[in-house]
C-alpha cells in the first residue's frame, strides 16, 4: 500500500507562488510636459504593489501637475493596489495636481465599482482622451 504524504499548506502556497509568471507592475512611464503617463500591467496584488507604489511615489515627489496612469494591461489587482492609488491620489491633491486612470477594464473595473472608486476617480476610456481632459 502507497505511503500518503502530507504536504503542508505553507508548501503549496510556495509552490504556487513558483509558478506564477513574474511581470512587472510599472511598464513604462512618459512625460508629456508636465504630464506623467504610468502605464500599469499584468497582477497589482500584494507581490507586485511595492514596486507599483514605489514607482508612483517617486514620480509623485516630482510634483507633477497631473499623472495619467493606464490600467489597460492590468489583469488583476487587490486592495494593496487600490490603496496605492488613493494614497497617489491624495499626495496629488496636496500638492495642487491630479490623478487620472485610463483603461479599468474588467476584472479591476469589478473591484472600482464594489468599493465605489469608480465614483471617486476620473476614469478615462483612453489615453488621448485623459490627455485632452
Amino acid at each position: 500500500m502507497p505511503v500518503m504524504r502530507r504536504i503542508r499548506p505553507h508548501k503549496l502556497l510556495f509552490f504556487y507562488w513558483r509558478k506564477r509568471p513574474m511581470t512587472d507592475a510599472v511598464r513604462s512611464i512618459d512625460r508629456k510636459g508636465n504630464t506623467v503617463v504610468v502605464r500599469a500591467g499584468g497582477d497589482i496584488a500584494r507581490d507586485q504593489s511595492p514596486e507599483f507604489h514605489a514607482a508612483l511615489v517617486e514620480l509623485a515627489a516630482e510634483r507633477p501637475q497631473r499623472m495619467i496612469v493606464d490600467l489597460s494591461a492590468v489583469t488583476f489587482m487587490d486592495s494593496s493596489g487600490l490603496g496605492t492609488l488613493l494614497e497617489i491620489y491624495k499626495r496629488m491633491r496636496r500638492e495642487g495636481g491630479r490623478l487620472d486612470l485610463v483603461g479599468v477594464v474588467e476584472p479591476v473595473q469589478g473591484v472600482f465599482e464594489v468599493t465605489r472608486m469608480d465614483q471617486f476617480f476620473k476614469i478615462y476610456a483612453t489615453e488621448e482622451e485623459a490627455l485632452r481632459g
